[in-house]
């Protein structure tokens, strides 16, 4: 036999070749590492025992028309970035470990749950999604966002610095932690986080109990409104009106 990679679908490198080969094949798994570029030629992630296919740390850029479905029931990668579209199953957990800044403008789908970790920034420019469910544990998520239907927000290590608008219902839970957007150079901070069609009482408490991380200006300070439509950071001197 002989066995080519390509990552283009175009140009292919052989990495084995085997004349009269009697011995067993030995078959293992590997991580894929580096950027994972994912075009018409990938879209399928879907095999339960392909859990932790990509790296965890491995970048993952979709392109515009390009889809990345996941059926495994737990897959950690990189930064998610490009215009195209990931699509979550039911049961799966897809969660993005911002080791390096970047955007995503393309759409998160499906019938799972979409989740944020890591030390850097995942930047969302007019991201759309429509999933039921939405993790932050770690790192920190800003940038413009827009939601289909109902949302769950489970609120863990992560920081929200974004201004996501859902449809329908909001329903919060967890320890919010809201990131003072940036840059933060004085005058006032008004922030838009989360437009909503409704929300309940609990999870309006759980979002007016958020803390507050990154630096303010000096003299400022910062207060959590959340109102039958929206909730807003502020942040102004003493006495002002913003």
């Amino acid at each position: 036999w002989t066995f080519s990679v390509s990552t283009d679908g175009t140009t292919w490198h052989e990495v084995d070749n085997r004349v009269q080969e009697r011995s067993a094949v030995k078959v293992e798994q590997y991580t894929l590492q580096g950027i994972w570029s994912v075009a018409d030629k990938f879209p399928l992630l879907n095999a339960t025992d392909a859990t932790d296919a990509l790296g965890d740390a491995s970048p993952v850029q979709i392109a515009d028309g390009a889809t990345l479905e996941i059926d495994s029931v737990y897959e950690k990668f990189g930064t998610l970035s490009g215009a195209g579209t990931l699509k979550v199953n039911s049961g799966v957990v897809a969660e993005v470990n911002a080791c390096v800044d970047g955007s995503f403008s393309g759409a998160v789908m499906g019938e799972g749950t979409l989740a944020f970790c890591g030390t850097a920034t995942q930047m969302l420019s007019n991201a759309t999604f429509r999933l039921p469910k939405l993790e932050l544990n770690g790192g920190v998520v800003t940038g413009t966002a827009s939601h289909t239907g109902d949302l769950s927000i489970t609120f863990n290590e992560g920081a929200w610095s974004g201004t996501l608008a859902v449809s329908g219902k909001l329903t919060a839970t967890g320890t919010p932690r809201f990131a003072v957007p940036t840059p933060a150079a004085g005058g006032a901070i008004r922030q838009t986080l989360f437009i909503y069609g409704s929300i309940d009482a609990a999870s309006a408490e759980v979002l007016k109990s958020a803390e507050i991380v990154g630096e303010l200006p000096a003299g400022l300070k910062a207060k959590i409104h959340v109102g039958d439509g929206m909730c807003v950071l502020t942040a102004a001197a003493d006495g002002s009106v913003i």
